[in-house]
């Protein structure tokens, strides 16, 4: 009985331990595409001056860092002909100092990257002011949590979209959400915010900016991949989320991310004892 048992133990070992074998996945990687983060956001209370653009590539699935872009003619001009170069000031990082933000204005932005040029267009978006703050203890299924509105008056007479942002401490990446004014057109808007970790003390900062149709678009396409990550870790997304930029020489050759222009209005609540 005791050569049966431990026979029996050291097969179960055995395939314990075979368990451990590392299994290398081969996948296709494809050319690297130029990735551009291009935000020109004027942040009310500012002259909007100073402006900064990350270029860098898309890189292999398994890779610990995407490869920063050097080398790269950047530039903004307007409809009045004015032109701002965008300096790399280190690798894949693109300022400039100059910038004159106009709402209603178009800009247009330019990248010269290994010989090929990279367009898109947009034009610089108004937004409205954050009025006031209101906080609420009773939120939530059970009415224990803590919940924050950010209100805003909607644009009069026009059709508005809006992307939101909020950040609290104990998130590792700023939440995001698109809102249009179909059904609120011409009235007080809100946002609001609530979560089981909220405690008085902490600080929530939320950011509104005005963004054109396409690009509230775009970012809805974004922000659904994003978010249907249940799964599979190798589920392929349903497709390319294509931004706003044209490769001038090779449009084959895409480039992805997205060139918008917005007002930004920023408010940062601390959150009160019930």
């Amino acid at each position: 009985m005791k050569t049966l048992y431990k026979l029996f133990l050291f097969i179960s070992i055995f395939h314990f331990v075979s368990c451990e074998e590392v299994i290398d996945i081969e996948l296709d990687t494809a050319a690297p595409r130029l990735v551009v983060d291009a935000s020109l956001e004027w942040a009310k209370g500012t002259d909007g001056s100073t402006q900064t653009i990350y270029l860098s590539t898309t890189a292999a699935f398994f890779a610990d860092a995407y490869p920063k872009v050097s080398g790269a003619l950047v530039q903004v001009s307007n409809t009045n002909n004015q032109t701002f170069l965008f300096s790399e000031t280190e690798p894949g990082v693109y300022q400039c100092n100059n910038f004159v933000p106009e709402i209603d204005m178009e800009y247009t932005l330019q990248i010269t990257y290994q010989g090929e040029v990279f367009e898109a267009k947009e034009i610089m978006m108004k937004t409205p002011s954050i009025l006031n703050v209101e906080q609420n203890n009773n939120a939530g299924i059970l009415q224990e949590d803590i919940e924050v509105k950010f209100f805003f008056q909607d644009i009069v007479n026009e059709t508005n979209f809006y992307k939101e942002k909020y950040e609290v401490a104990f998130q590792d990446l700023p939440i995001y959400r698109l809102v249009q004014d179909r059904f609120q057109a011409n009235n007080l808007m809100f946002g609001n915010y609530f979560n089981e970790k909220l405690e008085p003390g902490q600080d929530i900062t939320f950011t509104l900016t005005g963004v054109s149709q396409r690009h509230y678009n775009y970012l809805r396409v974004l922000l659904s991949v994003a978010g249907s990550s249940s799964g599979s870790p190798f589920q392929a997304p349903p497709g390319t989320v294509r931004g706003n930029l044209i490769n001038k020489t090779n449009p084959n050759n895409f480039a992805l991310g997205y060139f918008y222009a917005g007002e930004t209005d920023k408010f940062t609540y601390t959150i009160q004892n019930p």
